[in-house]
């Protein structure tokens, strides 16, 4: 990744835009960004990382800014605040486009709004995402590191990169685990940890479900085993194996006794079914002879009623004859009633005839009226429309007449409001520039004053501060002593001593000056951010002002044009009345004429409609006298065929038939079903009496009582049985349960305890927890790994830093439950002696520091698939360094950027400046800073 072009705007303390051409500082070697304190140096930084990941180059907790903070405060309102940045990788080129949060003008109105923090991301191919979650998941996803991984690896910001030198075993776990991705080894120590206390929890569950099992187990009472298991419970010995072995015993013999009791039970259940079966025999006769007899007595009841019931049959049957007499009567004037009913809509349809003809007669009449009425109408509007012929003609010409008028009237208007706009203009441009004057000039005599007072303060505060040196050397100079060494430049002679001063400023009065020429050089700084602001408003009115007469002359001359229009206007107003005018009575009498058209044509429909009315009308009469005379020949035909005068009548003659008829049929079937149900119910009761006498015959005889008492006994000895049977049943069933969870327990327990004898020792290896070995946790070995290569990188250019003085080497020790091995110790070639990398002086801490942020740099590289950084930032730490050691550092970044390497230093050293020809110079200035690039 190297970045091609940085584009600031209204960010940090650049005003408006600045712009970082990288690809005018080449695609390898060392340049320097140098300025004033608080210029922006290291803002180009926060910039780069910001447009990226959406975040300042520094730590929140060591106090860089927040995204919040990143608006300018010397921009103007209405410049956007933004950070875009143009980038290859492997060759394609990208770019990423991100805003911060801030506070803006609204568009409209007074006042503020907030301006969401908004990102887009350009692909090489033009393809475009946007939004700050995804722009950042598609940078990381492309560069294959995460913000905080970019800090540690690319971009070294102020004292972050120190953190991986003096940081303890715990923190380098952090680091390392977003660096080399070593979470997973992590989720290991946890797992393992996890099962061995599951492992452990398992078979102390297993231990109490066999004490549980033991307790549950039924030995016989007063035998050897149970007083043995008794014993055991006690003493809390295990029992396992040893209850399994005499529940087996216990079982084998309870189950054949149980199958021979059980078989004893059933046996006299059989023997006292077959006793109750022949006890419900004996005890049934008596209710069987009942039942004979009274069979007895209803088959001779029946018996005797046969022969009246035939009789009684036979004379119904006389009547056949006359009942089919009656019902044929019935049929036949039924038949006719279909007649009856046509008659009576015959005469219906005679009524309604006659009234249909009534109703044409009238129609025939108003028909002819209508006819002649609407002829009459034709001919008086055919007169009408002859005599306004030319009212057409006229309001055409009349409409173009109004549409010219109208036209002249529109085009002198807008030429009205043009003149008038551009007069009002030219007036308010000249108040803007006369409003904007007054104050601008008042600025500028407010900061004439300002600065002034700055200067006036700053002279005091030289005057004292030289005053004060001055005094303090008169005062050493009085304990001065011809032939003794001078404290400060060691002579013994003193030809010259300063002389002492009864007035020496004290550091009270120097502080407060200091004081007043801070807030002095502060009010003169905000007084001239205000007359800049204020003088941009007052060139920008006359520019506007210039540029208005430029493009429309003079105010005297618009004045002019605006009278000459108003007076061309009144006279096309004039004109448009009269064509208004004209146009009115033109379209009265063309209307008028349109809608004697109307009528006309209105008329020669109706008179077209009333000549078709009467025609129809009298079709319509004709066709309604055939009908009437037809229908009354129908009429009379089907009243020569009736026998009865009415409808009515020749039903109830037909309904009273039909009822004697019914009459007959029910007396003759309630006869015939007495005799056959009579008949029916003598079989049957003969059948049932049949089947009683024989029951009765093969009915066994018995003693009732000896019988009882036989079952008695069988179920007295039955019930001793089950008892027995149920004893056992309840044992065998309870120690069978104990028996097959003690052997699945038991099975169990053996998986458990070599499964937890293994994993145990493994968990404690990866959780550093192993008695008599360090307390190395499985991801800070494999940690180890790669600090060991960051290690042997860094040591490479340590040594040349230091001309060998210093090595670095990890260590593994840790004391208590504090995590160990990813500690560093410093060895020193002068001593011989290991110490901790803390102790390291400012200088020394830098270099160490540097060469360990550089190899941590190769190292995530190499083991990250691959992934290229083909640009380096370092921000501050050379001033910590002596002129060799600073060489030495130059020559360090020199070698590494060389063919493939950019890298870029902020830093105040002036031998650096010296040394680096390549610079981004970053000036700071009252209103805001600004950027240069030396080649």
């Amino acid at each position: 990744m190297r970045p091609t072009k940085l584009t600031m705007s209204a960010f940090g303390p650049y005003a408006s835009v600045a712009e970082i051409d990288f690809n005018a500082l080449g695609t390898s070697g060392v340049y320097l960004v140098c300025g004033d304190t608080g210029s922006g140096k290291t803002m180009i930084f926060d910039a780069i990382c910001f447009a990226l990941f959406g975040e300042a180059s520094g730590d929140a907790k060591s106090g860089a800014r927040s995204t919040s903070s990143m608006r300018s405060d010397f921009a103007q309102g209405s410049i956007k605040t933004f950070v875009e940045l143009s980038f290859e990788y492997r060759g394609r080129s990208y770019r990423v486009k991100r805003n911060p949060d801030y506070e803006r003008p609204k568009e409209r109105g007074e006042g503020t709004t907030k301006q969401k923090a908004e990102a887009e991301f350009e692909f090489p191919d033009g393809r475009i995402i946007s939004g700050v979650r995804n722009v950042t998941a598609q940078v990381e996803a492309l560069l294959g590191i995460d913000g905080e991984q970019f800090k540690q690896i690319v971009m070294l910001a102020q004292g972050e990169f120190r953190k991986l030198l003096t940081a303890d075993t715990e923190t380098r776990q952090v680091i390392f685990r977003k660096l080399f991705g070593t979470e997973r080894y992590e989720m290991l120590q946890v797992r393992l940890a996890e099962e061995s206390r599951k492992l452990e929890r398992q078979h102390a569950d297993v231990k109490t479900r066999i004490n549980t099992l033991s307790q549950q187990a039924r030995l016989p009472e007063g035998s050897e085993a149970a007083a043995e298991l008794k014993e055991r419970l006690q003493k809390g010995e295990s029992i396992g194996n040893w209850l399994s072995k005499e529940l087996e015993q216990v079982i084998s013999a309870d189950m054949p006794e149980h199958a021979k009791l059980e078989a004893d039970v059933e046996a006299l259940r059989i023997r006292w079914a077959e006793d109750n079966a022949l006890l419900k025999q004996v005890e049934l006769r008596p209710a069987l002879e009942l039942e004979k007899s009274q069979l007895e007595a209803e088959v001779a009841a029946l018996e005797s009623a046969a022969p009246a019931l035939a009789a009684a049959l036979e004379e119904q049957k006389a009547h056949d004859a006359e009942r089919i007499d009656i019902g044929e009567r019935a049929a036949v004037i039924e038949g006719t009633l279909g007649k009856y009913e046509e008659a009576a809509a015959a005469t219906q349809a005679l009524v309604r005839a006659r009234e249909v003809l009534t109703q044409t007669l009238e129609s025939l009449a108003k028909a002819k009226r209508a006819g002649d009425t609407e002829e009459a109408n034709l001919e008086s509007l055919a007169q009408a429309i002859q005599q306004l012929q030319g009212a057409e003609v006229e309001a055409v010409n009349a409409q173009v007449a109004l549409a010219e008028a109208q036209a002249t009237s529109d085009e002198a208007k807008r030429n009205v409001e043009r003149a008038r706009e551009l007069a009002q203009k030219g007036k308010s441009l000249v108040d803007a520039v006369s409003a904007a004057e007054t104050p601008y000039k008042t600025s500028i005599e407010e900061l004439k004053r300002a600065e002034a007072l700055h200067d006036e303060r700053l002279h005091c505060l030289h005057d004292l501060q030289k005053r004060q040196r001055a005094g303090r050397a008169g005062l050493l100079a009085q304990d001065l002593v011809e032939g003794q060494a001078c404290p400060v430049c060691g002579s013994v002679h003193h030809p010259n001593p300063a002389q002492a001063s009864d007035t020496v400023p004290t550091d009270e009065q120097i502080d407060a000056a200091s004081a007043a020429e801070a807030v002095a050089d502060k009010e003169a700084a905000a007084t001239s951010v205000k007359a800049e602001r204020l003088r941009t408003v007052y060139e920008q009115a006359k520019v506007a002002l210039s540029d208005y007469h430029q493009q429309n002359g003079e105010a005297e001359s618009l004045e002019e044009d605006a009278l000459r229009m108003d007076s061309a206007y009144m006279q096309a107003q004039s004109v448009l009345k009269q064509a208004k005018e004209r146009k009115g009575a033109a379209d009265k009498a063309f209307a008028q004429l349109r809608e004697f058209r109307t009528q006309y044509a209105k008329a020669q429909e109706g008179h077209r409609v009333a000549l078709q009315n009467l025609s129809v009308a009298q079709e319509a009469q004709r066709t309604a006298a055939a009908e009437e005379q037809l229908v009354q020949d129908r009429l009379n035909r089907l009243q020569s065929e009736l026998e009865f005068a009415t409808l009515e009548e020749a039903r109830k003659r037909a309904t009273d038939l039909r009822e004697r008829a019914a009459v007959l049929k029910k007396a003759r079937d309630d006869a015939e079903q007495a005799a056959s149900q009579n008949t029916a119910d003598l079989s049957v009761k003969k059948e049932r009496l049949k089947a009683k006498i024989e029951q009765l015959a093969g009915m066994p005889k018995a003693d009732v009582q000896a019988i009882r008492e036989a079952m008695d006994g069988y179920h007295r000895d039955a019930d001793e049985l089950k008892t027995r049977v149920d004893e056992l049943k309840t044992r065998i069933g309870t120690n069978q349960g104990c028996l097959e969870g003690l052997t699945s327990a038991l099975a169990n327990a053996e998986d458990i305890d070599k499964r937890y004898g293994r994993v145990k020792q493994l968990a404690e290896v990866a959780t550093g927890n192993l008695v008599g070995q360090a307390k190395v946790r499985f991801e800070a070995y494999v940690q180890a790994i790669y600090f060991d290569k960051v290690i042997v990188s860094a040591n490479e250019r340590l040594k040349a830093l230091t001309s060998g003085q210093f090595e670095l080497v990890r260590f593994s020790e840790g004391t208590g439950n504090a995590k160990a091995g990813l500690g560093l110790y410093v060895i020193d070639s002068f001593t011989g002696r290991a110490r901790d990398a803390s102790s390291l002086s400012g200088g020394e801490s830098f270099q160490a520091s540097l060469c360990l942020a550089l190899g941590l740099s190769d190292v995530v590289q190499a083991h990250a698939g691959g992934i290229e950084f083909d640009t380096m930032f370092v921000d501050e730490g050379f001033g910590s360094l002596d002129q060799g050691a600073l060489g030495n550092a130059i020559s360090l970044l020199s070698s590494l950027s060389e063919g493939k390497k950019l890298v870029g230093i902020i830093s105040h050293v002036e031998d650096l400046k010296a040394n680096i020809p390549k610079k981004i110079v970053v000036k700071k200035t009252r209103s805001g800073s600004s950027i240069d690039l030396e080649l």
